[in-house]
C-alpha cells in the first residue's frame, strides 16, 4: 500500500495582509456567513484532499472572498462613493458562481428563493439592486403600479414569476416582502 504525501499550504500566501472591515449594518450578516463558508468548504476540502486546517488565531475575514464580500455589502448598505459598479457586478458573479454553479458542469447557476431569505442573500440583493439602478417596493406600492390585486401578485410570487426579498428593516413580519419596481413595471 502506498503512503499518501502530506501537501502543505502556505495559508499566508492565500491571506490579504489584514482583516476585511464590513459595513457595521452587514457586519453579522457578513461574518457568519464567512464561518459557515469556512466551515461547509473545509469539509468538502477535506473529503477530497484530507485534512485542511486554518492556522491557530487567523481570521477569516482575511480570506480573499472576505474582500469580495465586503464589496458587496458596501454596496448594499449605500456606502458606493469608492465603489466600481464593474468591480462589484464581478464580485456578485464570484460569489453567485461558487455557492451556485456546480463545477464541471458548465457556466450558469439557479440561485434558490432560500437564498434570498438568508441574511447574505439580502445583502446580495440589496448590491444587485443597486448596481441595476433598482430600488424595492412593498407589495403595496407593487399592486398600485402594476394595476394588479395583492393576491395576483402573490400567486405570480408562488408561481416564481416574481421574486420577493425580505426586508430586514421592516419589523412587521407580514409586511417584510419587497420587490423590484423594474418586475412591477414590466407587468404594466
Amino acid at each position: 500500500m502506498q503512503a499518501h504525501a502530506r501537501v502543505e499550504v502556505n495559508m499566508s500566501q492565500m491571506l490579504l495582509s489584514e482583516a476585511v472591515v464590513f459595513p457595521e449594518r452587514f457586519r453579522a450578516a457578513c461574518e457568519e456567513f464567512l464561518a459557515q463558508y469556512w466551515h461547509d468548504r473545509r469539509w468538502e476540502m477535506e473529503q477530497e484532499f484530507g485534512v485542511m486546517d486554518l492556522p491557530p488565531g487567523e481570521d477569516v475575514r482575511r480570506f480573499m472572498v472576505a474582500d469580495v464580500l465586503r464589496q458587496i455589502a458596501q454596496a448594499a448598505a449605500g456606502e458606493t462613493e469608492h465603489l466600481e459598479r464593474g468591480e462589484v457586478y464581478e464580485c456578485c458573479q464570484t460569489l453567485c458562481e461558487r455557492l451556485f454553479a456546480a463545477p464541471g458542469i458548465g457556466a450558469g447557476y439557479h440561485i434558490p428563493q432560500e437564498f434570498w431569505e438568508a441574511p447574505i442573500g439580502q445583502v446580495m440583493a440589496r448590491a444587485f439592486i443597486w448596481l441595476e439602478g433598482d430600488e424595492l417596493i412593498t407589495m403595496s406600492q407593487a399592486a398600485e403600479i402594476s394595476g394588479r390585486s395583492a393576491s395576483a401578485l402573490s400567486q405570480l410570487v408562488d408561481r416564481r414569476k416574481l421574486t420577493v426579498y425580505p426586508d430586514p428593516d421592516e419589523p412587521n413580519p407580514r409586511r417584510r416582502n419587497r420587490v423590484r419596481r423594474s418586475e412591477i413595471e414590466k407587468l404594466k
